[in-house]
């Protein structure tokens, strides 16, 4: 049938170690996600939001001696995750 729905998804982790050769963490963090579209049997509209509240979170951590002028001491590197991501999708099944 056709209508409308929502969802929303809360996805977390709690602080965790980046590596076992350090003692490095990456600190906790909630990212809120949803969904709100139309949908019938041959079509649907939907509007989406990822990482809603714009958090600032690690997804990998790496510490390593890289700089030269630091004696190559050892340093934490983390990539970060996405920001706040918003979009349409549109999708029709012929």
């Amino acid at each position: 049938g056709a209508g409308f729905y929502l969802r929303a998804d809360l996805e977390g982790k709690d602080d965790y170690y980046v590596s076992d050769s350090h003692n490095v963490q990456a600190p906790s963090f909630n990212l809120l996600h949803m969904r709100l579209g139309y949908s019938t049997n041959s079509w649907s509209l939907s509007l989406w939001g990822r990482n809603l509240t714009d958090e600032d979170y690690f997804v990998k951590g790496f510490s390593f001696g890289n700089d030269p002028r630091k004696g190559y001491a050892n340093e934490s590197y983390f990539q970060y995750g996405e920001p706040r991501i918003v979009g349409v999708s549109a999708s029709y099944t012929f």
